[in-house]
């Protein structure tokens, strides 16, 4: 039968000289077996080697070692013979018909009565096979490990990559709040939990009163520096666990997770005050800089559409109203 398989290793039987071998396959017993019969199975345990006279043997690993094919002229099993009881160490299954010669422990004991130097020969032999077959283990094994160190390596570099990319693409790059992209991502993820706790949820949108003039008298550089300046001022007003987004030009959204609604409505209030209250010092003028704000709770039947329709309405409703205001769910807040 032809295989693409790569030729076995050599076993301890088959260094041995022809007339060692011959002397002991005299004294073995045949052993025929059909195509698909196993012949022994991993774990099970053993008394005796096999000679391979005829057909082919398939050896299964249970290690994920790829599969042998044995043929005439092979040999298996020799730890079981000297070693009995140990252990089986793989599956063997006919691929054809077979014929075999079983050397077992009756060997062993003619061998030790009649001829001892030929039983010492075995025992060489195999030792020596062992030392080789353990060498080749551990190369093999620190060749495996070594690829699946470069594996895990591969792996993690890509996670890190796809983990950075994924950040970058949510990631405003003006002022690194978070965007709009993420807003939409996150926001029912805040409502999920916002009603699995039944702790309160409060979304806050926020424009820049009169934005336009002070990038038209100032230039851009002077508007990006507001939005970043701004930026900063909300993320000392808010907490690790809330969530700040640029969602446009001048325009920001604040998810305060975890927080009753006279709570939240009070720190919008303060971000909002903190804000009239900042001076940006730019080349021979200071910018005094007010914010409209609009604010509104989770409500259970909420939809992510509907929670920011209602927070857009309050923020309509501060702009309609001088600017520098703050409305909360459809009620301007009054100004301390």
């Amino acid at each position: 039968m032809k295989s693409t398989d790569a030729p076995p290793a050599r076993t301890a039987f088959a260094r041995l000289p022809s007339d060692v071998r011959d002397a002991v396959l005299h004294t073995a017993e045949e052993l025929q077996l059909r195509a698909g019969e196993v012949l022994f199975r991993q774990n099970d345990a053993g008394d005796s080697m096999y000679s391979i006279e005829e057909g082919v043997l398939r050896i299964l690993f249970e290690n994920g070692e790829k599969p042998k094919l044995l043929g005439a002229g092979q040999f298996l099993g020799e730890i079981s013979l000297l070693a009995p009881g140990v252990n089986r160490t793989a599956t063997a299954i006919a691929e054809t018909d077979c014929s075999l010669r079983v050397i077992g422990q009756r060997t062993l004991d003619q061998l030790r009565a009649e001829r001892p130097e030929l039983l010492c020969l075995l025992l060489q032999e195999t030792c020596a096979y062992l030392v080789v077959s353990e060498r080749d283990l551990l190369d093999d094994l620190r060749k495996r490990n070594s690829e699946l160190e470069h594996t895990l390596d591969y792996l993690r570099r890509t996670r890190e990559e796809l983990e950075a990319t994924d950040l970058l693409a949510q990631t405003d790059e003006l002022t690194r709040l978070y965007n709009r992209r993420c807003l939409n991502t996150q926001l029912p993820k805040f409502m999920q939990r916002a009603e699995a706790s039944g702790r309160g949820l409060a979304v806050l949108l926020v424009d820049v009163d009169r934005f336009k003039p002070i990038n038209d008298t100032h230039g851009h550089s002077a508007g990006d520096r507001v939005l970043r300046e701004l930026a900063q001022l909300f993320k000392s007003r808010t907490r690790n666990t809330d969530l700040l987004c640029r969602i446009g030009g001048d325009e920001f959204a604040i998810l305060l997770g975890g927080t009753r609604e006279a709570p939240a409505r009070d720190r919008a209030a303060n971000i909002q005050q903190s804000v009239a209250e900042l001076e940006i010092h730019m080349p021979g003028a200071v910018l005094g800089i007010t914010v409209s704000m609009g604010g509104t709770m989770f409500q259970l039947g909420d939809n992510a559409d509907v929670l920011i329709e209602r927070a857009d309405e309050s923020l309509y409703l501060a702009k309609e109203n001088g600017r520098n205001q703050l409305a909360w769910m459809g009620q301007l807040v009054p100004t301390p």
